[in-house]
């Protein structure tokens, strides 16, 4: 299979939820894929970067990572696919919080988790967020 077969692939979940397998997700979200301490140095240099630069117009930056659709419904996902507490997001965070950074970084994920109740975020059967979310 070519590499964009595989980008363009679905695995099927419990209560037939589809997951994409685009940019090796699984791999990502089981932590076999994850950040280096070089990649962490990089986040943390441009990041440092992106603050400096808003504080300039008086302003504050705040970097928004949405939760993947994967973590929301982790219920939902293929049997023996489980998310790790160390996947990049993660790793990522806890970086910051050591360099004092973490203020400026946003991940909702118990809030995505919790709106669940109201309303799904993400289509059963797509891997983008809508509108609700």
């Amino acid at each position: 299979m070519s590499t964009e077969e595989e980008k363009h692939r679905v695995r099927v979940g419990k209560n037939g939820y589809l997951f994409q397998t685009d940019e090796d997700i699984f791999g990502r979200l089981t932590g076999e894929v994850n950040l280096s301490e070089k990649d962490l140095a990089e986040w943390t240099v441009t990041f440092r970067e992106r603050i400096s630069v808003s504080g300039y117009s008086n302003a504050r930056y705040f970097m928004f990572v949405v939760p993947e659709r994967h973590v929301v419904y982790r219920e939902f996902l293929p049997d023996g696919v489980l998310i790790s507490e160390d996947r990049p997001i993660t790793r990522l965070i806890r970086h910051f919080e050591e360099k004092g950074l973490s203020d400026s970084i946003v991940y909702p994920i118990g809030f995505m988790e919790s709106a669940r109740r109201m309303m799904a975020p993400y289509p059963k059967g797509g891997s983008h967020w809508n509108g609700f979310g």
